[in-house]
């Protein structure tokens, strides 16, 4: 077993199998792990073929299921267009996980995650428009007309925590708000007077979602200081020093 930053708890994959393998009652799971490069069909296989009857997953998957809706809002029971090689993976993973009977799963579709990792080692969309907006006066977006739901990275924790606890199951859009890309970067690009330019490729997907199902589940909470503009104000003042046009500190 393995401390990490102050928390016990860590064991080698195989090591977990082990130990599931050798568990009668039920466990409860969370499963962060996210893509194709990390073989995760794969290792989910393995973790379901060793769960031990009445266990509860809780699965990270993805809002880029929806693909293109030509920005109309979609939920959990809209058609799903996996137009993406990481929606295809992440659909997979559910049917996986819903279609073991002996088992209940939550399944959490996110939607765009913003918001700094303390730990520095993810880095945020914020972060990232901010530091092209500061160092070259832009900040590029696969597509300025195109929706997408925003889910803070600490609304989506809280969503992983609540649905763990409370073994809910079912399937569940976690997404606290609608914006366009343009709208998205708003913040950023008065902050700095940076130009909203697109990106060179084609975006594939164009959504807004619906998630009361997981707000009436308790799976969605929104706290003050969560939202786009003030992350993005928060980031850029901690980050880079400025400030709103206007604000003199005072």
């Amino acid at each position: 077993m393995v401390s990490r930053d102050g928390r016990d708890g860590s064991l080698a994959w195989r090591s977990n199998l082990v130990r599931l393998q050798a568990r009668q009652d039920g466990v409860t799971i969370v499963w962060l792990l996210d893509g194709a490069k990390h073989e995760e069909l794969d290792r989910l296989r393995e973790l379901i073929d060793v769960l031990p009857d009445g266990s509860h997953v809780v699965y990270a998957s993805t809002c880029t299921v929806y693909g293109d809706a030509a920005g109309n809002p979609c939920t959990e029971d809209a058609p799903l267009r996996l137009v993406t090689p990481h929606a295809r993976l992440k659909k997979a993973g559910e049917d996986l996980l819903t279609e073991t009977p002996r088992i209940t799963t939550a399944v959490l579709r996110l939607g765009a995650l913003y918001g700094p990792d303390p730990r520095r080692i993810r880095t945020d969309r914020v972060t990232k428009w901010l530091t092209e907006a500061r160092d070259r006066q832009t900040i590029t977006v696969p597509a300025p007309d195109h929706w997408r739901g925003w889910l803070h990275r600490d609304q989506a924790a809280r969503a992983f925590h609540v649905a763990a606890r409370e073994r809910v199951s079912g399937t569940f859009n976690v997404a606290a708000a609608n914006a366009t890309f343009a709208e998205a970067v708003a913040t950023a690009a008065s902050l700095t007077d940076a130009e909203i330019i697109t990106g060179g490729k084609r975006d594939l997907m164009d959504y807004q979602i619906e998630a009361e199902r997981a707000r009436g589940f308790g799976l969605l909470t929104e706290a003050p200081g969560e939202d786009l503009a003030a992350c993005t104000q928060a980031v850029a003042a901690q980050l880079f020093g400025i400030s709103p046009k206007g604000d003199d500190g005072a």
